[in-house]
């Protein structure tokens, strides 16, 4: 993983093992996640427990939790064998991406008319 995504999330977040005896709770959940390896299947959940499959992500695709608190529908993010994820809180995560903005642009800025203070 070599750009600015994964190198936020490595950076600041927290890596968790996620399998079907660990499964991720999405519903009014205010993380995002990046895949670091395997994959994470993501299912409806209905009010009987019934799993209804929605999508696959691969490694290093990123996923979010969501706010859906009248829905009996829940969300789950399942991964299969050796996956494992980052997480943190959507607003750490713009944050970082905002410093990260200024950071660059500073640098660009620097670069086009020298290093001088």
């Amino acid at each position: 993983m070599n750009n600015k995504l994964s190198h936020i999330f490595e950076s600041q977040g927290k890596k968790i093992a996620v399998n079907s005896h660990a499964p991720v709770n999405l519903k009014n959940n205010d993380n995002i996640f990046w895949i670091c390896t395997g994959k994470i299947d993501i299912f409806a959940v209905d009010p009987n427990m019934k799993r209804n499959h929605i999508a696959r992500l691969e490694s290093e695709e990123f996923f979010l939790g969501l706010h859906i608190d009248q829905s009996e529908i829940g969300l789950q993010a399942i991964g299969i064998v050796d996956t494992q994820i980052i997480q943190m809180t959507q607003k750490h995560f713009l944050d970082a991406l905002q410093r990260g903005k200024k950071y660059h642009k500073t640098l660009q800025m620097r670069l086009m008319y020298g290093f001088k203070n």
